[in-house]
């Protein structure tokens, strides 16, 4: 593929005024690489930190994941694929909690109960049931 095929933020912003006529201003297009460089580093930072908490306080569960993970990174120096991270099930399951739990969207990510049922505090919660 060459470079000028290649499909880029900038390139979509020019096309789309092009098409109303419309000017961009080069500060206009630095003030958007900014905003896409620094869009959702606050979030994504809560997240993680939010996430690390909850495992250190659940050391067995902490090093269930550790022990999944290093099936795609068996060394530091690994770079495993996205689809090898998708692969992990603890992994995903975590990263979905983390992300219901500190709701960096606003809207919190709904928790499925899980087949046969769950019990919290006396109060019974049927499978399937979204809360």
């Amino acid at each position: 593929m060459d470079a000028s095929d290649t499909w880029t933020m900038f390139k979509n912003m020019i096309s789309a005024a092009d098409k109303t006529s419309t000017e961009l201003t080069k500060e206009h297009l630095i003030s958007e690489a900014i905003l896409m460089f620094v869009a959702g580093t606050d979030t994504t930072a809560t997240a993680l930190a939010i996430n690390l908490h909850q495992l250190l306080q659940q050391p067995e569960l902490y090093q269930k994941l550790q022990a999944e993970v290093r099936t795609v990174m068996p060394a530091l120096d690994t770079r495993p694929t996205i689809q090898d991270l998708d692969s992990l099930p603890l992994l995903d399951a975590c990263v979905k909690e983390s992300l219901r739990i500190t709701a960096p969207s606003r809207v919190r990510m709904p928790r499925t109960v899980p087949e046969g049922g769950w019990t919290f505090k006396g109060q019974h919660f049927p499978a399937g049931v979204s809360t």
